[in-house]
């Protein structure tokens, strides 16, 4: 394998380095299929060649191409807008960032000096225990319920530090077994052979109706009439006489509690008695069992469970303990509008949220205190959710109707996770018994079973997915349900046990394995002696502290360690002594310490690579968003990363978006020589990624991105500074909320730039979408690359020496507002231009179908094209040749200017009939190629061309009718009709509200209908239903509408099309629809139209430029038939003349 691998890196090597100049490198990031958006990426080497330009082809598709509705909402495009960064990790780079870390952490603490025992500190409950000796007797009655001789050693189960167990007996048992109605003396159980020590040991009796014993347990009612120190005895009868006789009353049948707490036992030995099985259940045992404690940022997260997926019903219920107001209790799915599931405390109360709905139950429960929790999902959305507190339906605070569609599927939606969640809300409390379920558990069960442990008799147990029972030790956590969902601990494994038996409430198993008891009833002489008795119960906090230190890592570049010790218990000194019937303190006993703990702060070093920002995007709203299934694309320059763009380099899209649709990145690397060098490249701050989102006041007071010194290279003769940032929160986003803000670059303390970054969205190449898209935002709109703004600082800076930048901001107009900030600024410094003469195309505006150009790109009028002076000597003129597909007689244009080194400029050129006479129906491609700077040698021919797909315009007869129905503000728009030179044939500045205009157009050329709306929210938009409701369509003459222009557009729409002057109805027809087959040929040929071919002559061209006239025969009115078997084989044009037409298509004999 290593060798496989090995010769795979070999010849990658020679395929990076055998290019020739012109060629291209294509390198994958990813692709629609992608399950990661976080992957090692393989570039060429740094040393393999030299590139002309590095280009980025990003793409963007809906989800599988599919298109997201209102009940559907993330079917294919996200609901939401999201950031959608990408970065390339430098770990030749390192930010070092000092930090400071607790040299302990204690539970329950947050003070600096922590006095405190080794050994544990209890408090205790003070009351009197008594000791009943029997004198004589005068009568006595026993009455023995039981007969069999099994062994049962769950009755007082004394190899634990406590226990409780209730055992039922009928009023038949008790009448049948002589007892009669009046007060019962005594019981005694049949000790076997093994026998511990109950301390504390009371038992209770209570009258009931129950008939079984079940889940819902018996905490109140109960009469104790025993509580004493016990010590049993092998292979005897221990007998219980009451200090107070319990009286029967004859009818009821009888609980019996024994409960007792071991935790000053001087051994844990198991005690067995005597027992028979009885017929029903009449048994319930409990002992000390283990609770896990959240702090300090701790979770667990399960190995490999998903969760449950969709809107399958379910049911998650937990006990918890907090006084905590916020923290999740239970979650799962991906970060997108409805497809998470977190359950969670909400300012105390329980709340259930999906991302972009939630509800919310109405009462609080962070009272310190145990509570059963419970969320039932008994339907699709969230007004179908329920909450049980403690087994009790829940009232609503807040509702929502939003679906309930939790994803499991994706890469990244995240495993089951107790505590912590996707937004790191970390849960502090203690918490028990975690379970999930794929159906929705009754109320009557949720009652039944909450205090019990799970067995297989749970009506619902085969829909049991996960159970939590925190019963293990370690960072493993066992999943005690059939499935194995096994979960481990991230952070400190903190666990704590409740020892007081009287107060065990939950963990209860149900069994029909009874003591043997015989109850006397008698008439006694008693000698009774009293002793007062200090119960020890747990504190009510748990103080678990881990001893932290820091092992330096600054040789390998990495982040200092954080050890940590295991956590160890420790104790303070107050002993406290409560009245136990009344609760009140009695007193405070203040212990002599073990030591002292002080808190002091331990400095470590971060150490991170640096997250160098490549691409800044935010997704768009994706309701109804069709991107097709080939998506769209943009075409990105990303020259000024090529020093981290080779060998092995980590790529991750992120900041929220990353899933919202199916993404496509692909690098193309150029071979060539620049037109000039990168020297130095430099992200000056850490990515938001590594960083985190900036707010104004951090940025202000140089929390974060505070000034940086950089060194410039002495090689360099240009320097800039690329600039992007997105503002976010209410008024970050928005200027409309929280007015303008200056951006300012300060370079050696000198404000030298100072800029604004408001983007109108309403030109969105990327519309309509499902959201407010139309709204400007600061930096950014929905759909599109975030604006770059890019700063000359050459004439500033003086290249071999330091240089200190600082970026602030002007003050905020509302001093409290959430002007939140992704930020990148990057320096760039090059050396002297690589030609003296040379010139590039670098761009076609129009005709081209890509993302940025969907509003100006489809036309029938003049190209638009892009280009630089990549020479040194200014550009002065420039010939331009073009043609569309595979035509053989380009358009010719001379360009006159005068451009610097690296200017730029948009030339429009002209547009003819014969320019259009090669389009095809489908895949047109327009072609540039420019020569002659200045009239003399291009010195780099390289850069000379370059192509664009693009999309025909549409035809429409000679005379239509333009139609426009105005909404309710008709002065904010109007349309006019312009034709290839932008002369206005056609206009209308509407005046009445909701009016039909009707505009009779004859059509000769080509023409532009452009519609424009000041309001910046077209003739219709869903968000502002003040406006109401217009349209704009063409029919034909006889009322057939032929186009439906679609009114919510934003700023502005413009529709090109053509007729006859420019192409005949006819003639588009026929060019669009030629079809040459088969093709490649090696005899017969056919040509077929769904235009008349009877007037059509065929020529062949082949690659020396040869011309053969071909002898064609009409096969039908819309097919010509021709032979190529005397033709030798190889690439030919075939050039087709049809009247005042000339068209070429492309054909191959074989």
């Amino acid at each position: 394998m290593k060798k496989y691998l090995l010769l795979l890196l070999f010849f990658n090597t020679i395929a990076f380095q055998a290019q020739n100049i012109g060629d291209t490198i294509k390198v994958k990031a990813f692709n629609y299929e992608s399950l990661t958006r976080d992957t090692l990426v393989t570039f060429p080497p740094a040393s393999s060649n030299t590139y002309e330009k590095i280009l980025l082809k990003y793409s963007m598709r809906c989800k599988d191409g599919l298109v997201s509705n209102g009940s559907d909402t993330n079917l294919g495009c996200g609901e939401w807008d999201y950031s959608n960064n990408t970065y390339v990790v430098d770990s030749t780079k390192t930010n070092d960032v000092s930090k400071t870390v607790s040299s302990h952490f204690i539970t329950n603490f947050s003070g600096t000096s922590f006095p405190y025992k080794n050994t544990p500190v209890y408090d205790y409950y003070r009351s009197s225990q008594s000791n009943v000796q029997i004198t004589s007797t005068v009568n006595e009655t026993v009455a023995t319920i039981g007969t069999s001789t099994n062994s049962l050693d769950k009755a007082i189960n004394t190899s634990n530090l406590a226990g409780k167990s209730h055992y039922l007996f009928t009023a038949a048992e008790l009448t049948a077994a002589g007892i009669t109605a009046g007060d019962i003396d005594g019981l005694s159980l049949n000790i076997l052979q093994n026998a511990g020590e109950a301390q504390f040991l009371k038992i209770k009796l209570k009258e009931t109706s129950k008939t079984d014993i079940d889940g819902s347990i018996d905490t109140t009612g109960f009469t104790e009439v025993f509580y004493e120190n016990t010590t049993f005895t092998a292979n005897q009868s221990k007998r219980f006489q009451f200090h107070t006789p319990f009286t029967w009353n004859g009818t009821s049948n009888l609980l019996v509690e024994f409960s007792f707490t071991n935790v000053n036992a001087s051994t844990l030995t198991q005690t067995t008695v005597e027992s028979t099985t009885t017929n029903f259940y009449s048994a319930l045992n409990a002992v000390n069992e283990t609770d896990f404690l959240f702090s300090n940022n701790n979770y667990i997260e399960s190995n490999t469970y998903k969760g449950i997926s969709g809107s399958q019903n379910r049911t998650v219920e937990a006990w918890i303990k907090t006084s905590s107001a916020y923290g999740e209790i239970c979650s799962w799915g991906k970060t997108a509008s409805e497809e998470k599931w977190t359950f969670r405390l909400d300012a105390g109360r329980l709340r259930l949220e999906v991302s972009n709905g939630s509800t919310v139950a109405s009462s609080y429960i962070n009272d310190g205190e145990w509570h059963h929790v419970a969320v039932v999902l008994d339907g699709t959305t969230l007004s179908d959710v329920s909450f049980y507190l403690d087994g009790v339906l829940e009232t609503y605070a807040t509702t929502s109707t939003v679906n309930v569609n939790t994803n499991t599927t994706d890469e990244s939606s995240y495993n089951v996770r107790v505590s912590r969640g996707t937004n790191n809300r970390y849960l502090t409390g203690l918490v028990d018994d975690v379970r999930i379920w794929d159906t929705a558990l009754t109320s009557t069960t949720l009652n039944t079973w909450k205090n019990l442990k799970l067995d297989s008799s749970h009506p619902n147990y085969s829909n049991l997915k996960l159970n939590y029972e925190f019963e293990e030790t370690g960072t493993n956590v066992l999943d005690s349900s059939p499935n194995a969902n096994d979960g481990t601990v991230f952070g400190n494994e903190f666990r704590t046990s409740f020892k007081d038996g009287a107060g065990l409430f939950k963990n209860f198993e149900i069994n029909r394995e009874r003591p043997n008891i015989s109850f006397y009833q008698g008439t006694y002489v008693n000698s009774i002696s009293t002793t007062t008795v200090d119960r020890p119960v747990d504190k009510d906090l748990q103080y678990l502290m881990v001893q932290r230190s820091i092992v330096s890592q600054q040789a390998l570049s990495l982040t200092d360690i954080i050890n940590e010790t295991a956590p160890q218990e420790i104790w303070t000194l107050d002993e406290n002594i409560y009245d136990e019937s009344t609760g009140n303190l009695i007193s405070t006993n203040t212990l002599t310490q073990d030591g002292v703990i002080n808190i002091t702060d331990l400095n470590y070093i971060e150490r991170s690579p640096y997250y160098n920002q490549l691409v800044s995007f935010v997704t768009p709203y994706g309701i109804n968003l069709d991107l097709g299934m080939e998506g769209k694309s943009w075409i990105m320059d990303v020259t000024d990363y090529q020093t981290i763009l080779n060998g092995d380099r980590r790529i991750l899209m992120t900041l929220g978006g990353q899933w919202q649709e199916d993404m496509d990145l692909e690098f193309w690397f150029i071979v060539g020589t620049p037109p000039h060098d990168l020297v130095q490249y430099d992200q000056l701050w850490q990515g938001t990624n590594n960083l985190g989102i900036a707010s104004i006041t951090q940025i202000l007071n140089d929390t974060k991105l505070e000034p940086k010194t950089v060194a410039l290279d002495a090689t360099a003769t240009n320097f800039k500074i690329k600039s992007s940032i997105t503002g976010h929160g209410s008024e970050g986003e928005f200027s409309q909320n929280g007015g303008t803000i200056y951006h300012k670059l300060l370079i050696d303390n000198a404000e030298l730039y100072n800029w604004t970054i408001t983007q109108d969205c309403g030109d969105n190449p990327i519309y309509p979408q499902g959201g407010t898209w139309v709204y400007n935002r600061q930096g950014w709109c929905p759909g599109e690359e975030t604006l770059l703004q890019e700063h000359d600082l050459t004439p500033n800076v003086t290249p071999g020496t330091n240089v200190t930048i600082d970026y602030t901001t002007s003050t905020p107009l509302i001093t409290d507002g959430a002007y939140n900030y992704h930020v990148a600024h990057q320096l760039v410094g090059y050396g002297p231009a690589n030609h003296t003469l040379d010139a590039a195309v670098v761009d076609i505006i129009a005709p081209n179908n890509m993302a940025l150009y969907t509003r100006v790109g489809t036309i029938c009028g003049n190209p638009i094209i892009k280009i630089k002076n990549t020479g040194s000597t200014n550009l002065t003129s420039l010939t331009i040749n073009y043609w569309m597909n595979g035509g053989t007689t380009p358009q010719t244009y001379t360009w006159t200017g005068n451009l610097e080194f690296l200017e730029t400029e948009d030339v429009e050129l002209p547009s003819t009939t014969s320019l259009w006479q090669d389009i095809l129906s489908a895949d047109n491609k327009f072609h540039v190629e420019i020569m002659n700077p200045n009239n003399g040698t291009d010195e780099y021919v390289y850069n000379n061309k370059y192509t664009s797909n693009f999309d025909v315009p549409e035809a429409l007869p000679d005379t239509f009718i333009l139609e426009i129905k105005t909404n309710n503000y008709p002065s904010q728009n109007s349309y006019q009709v312009v034709d290839v030179d932008g002369n206005v044939m056609y206009s209308n500045s509407l005046t009445s509200a909701n009016t039909v205009y009707q505009e009779t157009i004859q059509n000769s050329g080509c023409l532009k209908l452009e519609i424009t709306d000041s309001g910046s929210d077209g003739l219709y938009w869903w968000a502002n239903s003040a406006q109401g409701t217009g349209y704009a369509v063409i029919k034909s003459t006889n009322g057939t509408v032929l186009k439906t222009i679609n009114p919510d557009f934003g700023n502005e729409v413009t529709y090109s099309f053509t007729s006859s002057g420019f192409l005949s109805y006819e003639q588009f027809n026929l060019l669009t629809s030629l079809s040459v087959y088969p093709n490649p040929s090696s005899d017969r040929v056919s040509i077929t139209s769904s235009e008349s071919m009877a007037n059509a002559k065929i020529a062949l061209i082949n690659t020396l430029g040869q011309r053969f006239e071909v002898n064609s025969n009409l096969k039908d009115a819309n097919t010509i038939n021709f032979d190529v078997d005397r033709f030798s084989t190889g690439m030919y044009i075939i050039e087709i003349s049809i009247d005042n037409i000339k068209t070429t298509r492309k054909l191959i004999v074989k």
